[in-house]
């Protein structure tokens, strides 16, 4: 209480400044305490299995003649065999992605996000139960385990255990079990589980015994006590003893991937865990910038005030006060800034959540304060905020000697005016890092909505089916697709249609190629192959590079004729496309010759490089989507007119439908969001340092305000008088740009490392922000210049 009632007073004393250190700190640590929790939340990422730390993927690195690729499916022969030979494995559960059409009595929908899993899966993963036992619920072919969401979907509640759904317009499945809808931080997407059994009575018998087809994704449970690296090389030795022919073309040897660690630290496959790694590195500075910049407020208009503080500590040591009680007054005071600060920001980071979730795109917890780590984080930023803003004070301030100080000496120091000055330069070259890491952002996305991918994205409208299952047929059935497709052509708006086994931006097939080089070498490994019909070149309007595309006119081309990219020409060291013409190949059994080289097409996002393709021919029980071309200047009539036309011909089947170009979206859809929150907290930043220099300009200001009086007596103009006070800050800003600006292109680069293809950071972008950052602060200093300008000279020189 001996320092609280003096420094309450002084708060009171100078209001505005008291309130820009509050503002400023409380949407500071608001802004950090938003960013905490969306890190924490992206670090939780399946931290919650009562097993997790002895839970692990198991992975294949593939080594073939061309090279070694990283995957993360495995045989589905290898689970079995760890259980059977391995005691270091408790348990071993594979999961194989699938879909159906799932129906309960008029609601029929194809549920895409669906898994077969063994029966001990709902053992070695936590996801709660609401209904159902999990030693059980997947251990019978006929069982089924729904989400909640999809509970209350086909039967409008969540009790509906011993229900029934038939599958496929052929199988009947019992519900044995409703999960609770999957947390927001799980990498693990399904809203279906199906026992792997019914795989087995439905699917290839080779599925689950060829060791030389990757399907599965394998998780093992480690015993306790058990060490990765050494099961990992007994399960190599295994491999070489037990199936060596797999040591003749690919080879696999195997790491083990922590679960907890998979969302952040993996970049297998699919994975993306640098990229995530990198936001959220980003985010972290982006945090610290912001508070740096809510101190450097504090400290600057300490610095402004050093003088009139001086003059107090001169006035009190003369008094007797020691340099410690000072320290400690000064300590009080911005403590007790920081505090009040810290109780707003909780405040304003409450209202604030509701909006970033939503900006965020997550699920996250309903409290920003659900973890209560976030509680101890604020504590530790306003004990340490308190401290670093008021050290200039506490420690500096009080040092003076009263006799120099009371004659005036320190009021002519350089000392606190230039620290003033470098906070101010460090402060708004923090700004134009936020603003033009902010454009960049915008800037690639932009690039990559507009980039050219090989193909016309737009107006491509893709059906989802499964073609073996259009009549209830069997698998080697040969469904009507050419009637179906023959049908929609019709339509009037639809300009072509296409039926294959995937579509770009979706998961593809990989098979095992070999394909004769151009010094008749063999190149053997995994290839992605399109199985499309003849009509998917001019569908998707590709272009031939040479020789020519599929064609009814050529009965052989389904298992002689294989088209590949001219990436895969280049790859097996043809310098021009045509010479690949006649390359024999071996695929699936089949052997043949490469026919066409169609011209390189991003059939994935812009992440990665275009990789090297082939196309077969698809048989009609192989293909899944239908895509039409259609006409989009009536598209309600036109999609009315096609649903219509399916429901007719295949009335057994949803009508499902995207747009491509959306899909292709979709693949950006974490830059979009990472771009929106980047440029929501580079602008709370730069409002930060705007009210800091407010602040700022207004005490330098104040502190001129008889030459100002002077000046506008000897005939200055307002005009005159705003662009002298508002010089040197500009100045400043001119400074900080200089500094900042390399700085800045050398992290946007790194950033922009991270995509295949990517926009350059342009030199207009950067003179933009450097304007942008000018303007701001002009029109903030301008702002109290002006009303000082404007002021009466008799009032400014009143006192003299």
């Amino acid at each position: 209480m001996l320092h609280l009632r003096p420094a309450l007073r002084s708060l009171r004393k100078h209001q505005g400044i008291t309130f820009i250190n509050v503002v400023g700190l409380a949407v500071g640590l608001a802004c950090c305490l938003l960013i905490a929790r969306y890190v924490l939340h992206e670090r939780s990422y399946d931290r919650f299995h009562a097993h997790g730390e002895r839970v692990y993927r198991l992975s294949p690195d593939v080594t073939m003649p061309s090279g070694t690729q990283s995957w993360t499916a495995t045989q589905g022969p290898l689970a079995p065999a760890l259980m059977e030979v391995f005691p270091e494995v408790e348990t071993a559960v594979r999961l194989y992605n699938g879909e159906a059409v799932i129906q309960h009595d008029a609601v029929r929908h194809v549920e895409e996000n669906l898994q077969y899993a063994d029966a001990a899966f709902l053992d070695v993963f936590s996801f709660p139960l609401l209904q159902g036992d999990a030693a059980t619920a997947l251990q019978a072919p006929s069982s089924i385990v729904l989400t909640a969401s999809m509970a209350r979907k086909y039967f409008g509640t969540e009790s509906v255990l011993g229900e029934t759904l038939v599958l496929d317009g052929t199988r009947t499945h019992t519900i044995t079990g409703v999960l609770a809808d999957l947390p927001s931080n799980t990498r693990f997407d399904f809203d279906v589980l199906l026992p792997i059994e019914t795989l087995k009575e439905t699917g290839p018998e080779w599925l689950f015994e060829s060791w030389g087809d990757f399907f599965f994704t394998t998780y093992v449970q480690l015993a306790e006590g058990q060490r990765p690296q050494d099961f990992i090389a007994k399960l190599d030795r295994f491999i070489d003893e037990n199936v060596p022919f797999l040591r003749e073309g690919m080879s696999p040897s195997y790491v083990l991937e922590a679960v907890p660690d998979l969302y952040l630290y993996s970049d297998r496959g699919a994975d993306s865990g640098a990229q995530r790694r990198a936001s959220l590195y980003l985010f972290a500075i982006v945090a610290l910038f912001i508070l740096g910049i809510a101190c450097i407020n504090f400290m600057n208009l300490a610095t402004a005030r050093s003088a009139e503080r001086a003059t107090e500590v001169g006035v009190r040591k003369t008094v007797g006060a020691g340099r410690g009680s000072l320290v400690a007054q000064f300590l009080t005071e911005s403590m007790l800034v920081a505090i009040l600060a810290g109780v707003l920001a909780v405040g304003l980071a409450s209202l604030a959540y509701p909006a970033f979730v939503a900006l965020t795109g997550k699920a996250m917890p309903t409290s920003i304060f659900a973890e209560p780590l976030l509680l101890g984080l604020l504590a530790a930023a306003v004990l340490v905020v308190g401290l670093a803003a008021g050290s200039y004070p506490a420690l500096v301030l009080s040092g003076f000697r009263p006799a120099a100080v009371l004659k005036g000496a320190f009021r002519h120091s350089a000392q606190g005016v230039w620290l003033r000055k470098g906070l101010v330069v460090l402060q708004f070259g923090i700004s134009v890092v936020l603003i033009v890491g902010t454009g960049v952002v915008y800037s690639q996305l932009s690039y990559l909505n507009n980039q050219d991918l090989g193909f016309d994205k737009e107006q491509l409208l893709v059906l989802e089916f499964d073609a073996a299952q259009l009549t209830g047929a069997e698998a080697d059935a040969e469904p009507p697709i050419e009637t179906i497709k023959e049908s929609l052509a019709q339509q009037t708006s639809v300009e072509g249609v296409s039926a294959s086994r995937a579509v770009p931006g979706t998961r593809t097939v990989s098979a095992l190629t070999t394909l004769q080089t151009a010094d008749r070498s063999d190149w053997q490994n995994t290839l992605t192959t399109y199985l499309v019909d003849d009509d998917f070149l001019a569908t998707y309007e590709l272009d031939l590079a040479a020789g020519r595309f599929f064609t009814p006119q050529f009965a052989s081309d389904a298992e002689e004729a294989i088209i590949i990219n001219e990436t895969m020409a280049r790859t097996l060291g043809f310098t021009q496309p045509q010479d690949a013409l006649g390359t024999t190949f071996q695929q699936w059994g089949n052997e043949g010759t490469v026919v066409g080289v169609v011209q390189d097409f991003n059939f994935a996002s812009l992440h990665a490089p275009i990789l090297p393709m082939s196309m077969r021919l698809a048989s009609a029980a192989q293909t899944q989507y239908l895509t039409l071309r259609v006409a989009t200047n009536d598209l309600p009539n036109t999609l009315s007119d096609i649903r219509a036309s399916w429901e007719t011909l295949v009335p057994q089947y949803p009508f499902t439908y995207r747009f491509l170009d959306e899909s292709f979206d979709e693949a950006y859809r974490a830059e979009q969001q990472f771009g929106r929150l980047f440029g929501t907290f580079a602008a709370l930043a730069i409002l930060i340092a705007c009210l800091g220099l407010f602040g700022l300009a207004a005490y330098a200001i104040q502190q001129r305000i008889k030459e100002i009086g002077v000046r506008k007596v000897l005939g200055a103009s307002v005009p005159s008088l705003i662009g002298l006070l508002s010089k040197d800050f500009l100045q400043l800003i001119g400074v900080a740009f200089v500094i900042a600006a390399p700085l800045a292109y050398f992290g946007a680069q790194r950033w922009l490392d991270g995509f295949a293809y990517h926009t350059d950071p342009s030199l207009v972008l950067f003179a933009l922000s450097g304007v942008l950052v000018a303007a701001i602060a002009l029109v903030t200093v301008s702002y109290e210049a002006l009303r000082v300008a404007s002021i009466n000279p008799t009032e400014c020189l009143r006192s003299e």
